[in-house]
């Protein structure tokens, strides 16, 4: 009989039993029934149909029913010993005419920690994504998203809906950020697909490398989904308000629609993504304790997870789900910053 319930690795509230104290002056009643893993030395033993006991002082093992597991006694003066098959499963001493077993502290092998190792191996998408992956999400508790994740509210969505892949694809140039990165990057070029929600951020030295950078990606997407890019929407930035975009966009048949200045709530989608990238990449490199210069790769490994992890709009199937209609192993991931073999 065991008086807190926290040392159970399992538990039942099954029927409850009536038990009488030695003195018959009062009558315990027990809350339920299950299993109990207590520490012997350097072993686990696994204690059966043990009873939660509340109102007991301390914890009870029954003698008898050691007997009737076919273990054997050895007493030595004040000491004693139970053994089986000539291995010692636990000792204990004589106090007071009371046979105390040298128990350590029970302790429940039920673990919580892999609550926070996937969130981790998921680059803190937080506690949605992990639930709707069926991964356990029962204990979630991170610290790091609480400290890296505070920021505004995000604006409510203004944009139709589309009904194909490359309908609309939104576009964001984020920098300068400092220090530059350890390939000397200070900007990346953020690229979002409505339709999929999938992101794609590339690294830039400088800003006018934007427009060789998006040809590359529009060459890249449209090989990829066999389909040709609709309409383009971004801010009215120079590094998207310039001769080569004005002439490549009518070129290509793109409808080129800009935010107004100084609203991004109008540019939503690629807003939202940023703030998503950024915050796990903060997350990253706090966690693994990285120098800032390798705030690159924490982009990409956060554009990559994001991708991985399930999105409300796409009915909690992930953005790679979507543009690939295949479906992810994540026993693959590990966490950013980890030491590896290469």
């Amino acid at each position: 009989m065991f008086y807190s319930k926290d040392v159970f690795s399992s538990f039942s509230n099954a029927a409850k039993f009536l038990i009488e104290t030695g003195d018959s002056s009062s009558n315990l009643l027990d809350k339920g029934i299950g299993s109990v893993v207590v520490m012997v030395g350097p072993k686990h033993l696994t204690l059966t149909n043990c009873l939660y006991t509340p109102k007991l002082n301390c914890n009870l093992v029954s003698l008898m029913k050691l007997f009737c597991d076919k273990l054997t006694i050895i007493k030595r003066s004040n000491t004693f010993s139970f053994r089986t098959d000539d291995n010692v499963l636990f000792e204990g001493e004589i106090i007071k005419n009371l046979m105390k077993i040298n128990f350590s502290q029970p302790t429940s092998l039920l673990t919580t920690v892999v609550d926070d190792l996937w969130n981790q191996r998921l680059g803190h998408p937080g506690k949605s994504p992990v639930c709707s992956m069926g991964l356990p999400s029962d204990n979630y508790s991170c610290k790091t998203c609480d400290i890296n994740k505070i920021h505004q509210l995000p604006f409510k969505n203004k944009f139709e809906q589309v009904s194909l892949p490359l309908d609309c694809v939104h576009l964001d140039l984020v920098g300068p950020i400092s220090p530059p990165s350890a390939g000397g990057s200070r900007y990346f070029l953020t690229v979002v697909n409505q339709f999929t929600s999938s992101q794609m951020t590339h690294m830039l030295k400088r800003k006018s490398d934007t427009f060789d950078q998006f040809v590359v990606v529009k060459n890249l997407i449209e090989n990829h989904q066999q389909k040709t890019i609709k309409t383009v929407v971004s801010d009215c930035s120079g590094e998207f308000i310039n001769k080569t975009f004005e002439d490549l966009f009518p070129y290509c048949g793109f409808t080129h629609i800009f935010s107004p200045p100084y609203t991004p709530q109008h540019n939503g989608f690629t807003e939202c993504a940023n703030w998503t990238i950024l915050d796990k990449a903060k997350c990253l490199l706090n966690e693994s304790g990285l120098a800032k210069q390798y705030w690159a790769k924490a982009i990409n490994a956060s554009t990559l997870l994001t991708n991985l992890s399930p999105t409300p709009s796409g009915q909690n199937f992930s953005a790679y789900a979507l543009c690939t209609c295949k479906l992810l192993r994540i026993k693959k991931l590990w966490v950013f910053g980890c030491q590896a073999i290469t």
